[in-house]
């Protein structure tokens, strides 16, 4: 059974997040930090990260973070607090099953994304989607979404996310032998790119994915070289 990339790199993008709050303030501190803020904007921004912070912590107060900053960026107009806070909800939504809600939430994400020029947050939440459906095997949606996602990526020169697209579309096309060619056409485009990078990561998964179409086309000898090259990566 061949290696699900988004599985894999999606959620190591979660848990980079994750481990950026680790790495920030602590709760009361970022609290006090909401108490002093002298204007709405910087409580939303202050909210974001307490969002971002709870992530690993609680998920209810993830929840409500994340509303709170909602509801004062509606009020105050900020377009990017509200795309923030719907990105952070549809974290929320997505980590307790409720996937529709998670949808909903991204979709409002990137509408509020959009009319910030913020393309980058575009990119990434389209590859959400569409992880979201690749993992219920709603294939036809979650390959326009990846596509959506690699176009975003492309415009804006942006390779981490151009890669996890070409990647999760590679996943994609990597289901059916009928596909398997195309499958081959992504995923090593997105190895070049991983092996330009020297990401190790992603060398490692690219090239595990690469080798088990190999092997599955029968071309025993170069599964093995890619093979060998996703061990040498993970070590």
């Amino acid at each position: 059974m061949r290696k699900s990339y988004t599985r894999s790199y999606w959620l190591l993008f979660l848990m980079s997040v994750c481990s950026q709050a680790l790495h920030a303030d602590t709760e009361d501190s970022l609290r006090t930090l909401f108490d002093k803020a002298t204007s709405d904007t910087a409580r939303v921004n202050r909210l974001i990260e307490l969002s971002n912070f709870s992530m690993s912590k609680d998920l209810s107060k993830l929840e409500s973070y994340a509303i709170q900053a909602k509801d004062l960026s509606e009020k105050i107009g900020f377009t990017w607090g509200k795309a923030q806070s719907y990105r952070y909800l549809g974290l929320y939504f997505y980590f307790q099953g409720r996937n529709g809600e998670a949808i909903d939430s991204w979709k409002k994400g990137i509408e509020h994304y959009k009319a910030t020029g913020d393309k980058a947050n575009m990119a990434r939440l389209l590859s959400n989607i569409g992880a979201v459906y690749f993992n219920e095997s709603q294939d036809v949606e979650a390959l326009s979404y990846y596509l959506q996602s690699q176009k975003v990526a492309e415009e804006i020169g942006d390779t981490a996310r151009l890669m996890s697209a070409l990647g999760n579309i590679g996943a994609i096309y990597g289901k059916k032998k009928q596909t398997f060619d195309q499958a081959l056409r992504y995923d090593q485009r997105a190895l070049d790119m991983a092996r330009q990078r020297q990401d190790n990561n992603v060398i490692g998964t690219m090239a595990s994915n690469v080798g088990e179409i190999y092997l599955e086309m029968g071309n025993d000898s170069s599964a093995l070289a890619y093979f060998e090259e996703s061990l040498k990566a993970c070590r």
